[in-house]
């Protein structure tokens, strides 16, 4: 598994908890670092287990702005 930042869990369960905490944050008008949620996301949607979980926001909406702007 590829880590480009010490603060992502190695744990899948981790990561999309993760995600979803950052993903909360921006949909309440708060800030989430963009570099992490790249991230996480992109292995989640390289993983064919994992990608047909994914919310269809998720799998199209590549950064917070693109989340702010989905909701």
């Amino acid at each position: 598994m590829f880590q480009l930042n010490e603060e992502i869990p190695e744990s899948l369960f981790e990561q999309a908890l993760m995600m979803q905490n950052m993903i909360t944050a921006r949909a309440t008008g708060g800030a989430m670092d963009d570099i992490i949620y790249r991230t996480i996301r992109s292995e989640f949607i390289a993983d064919i287990a994992t990608k047909p979980l994914l919310p269809e926001f998720v799998r199209t909406c590549r950064d917070g702005d693109s989340i702010w702007g989905y909701l």
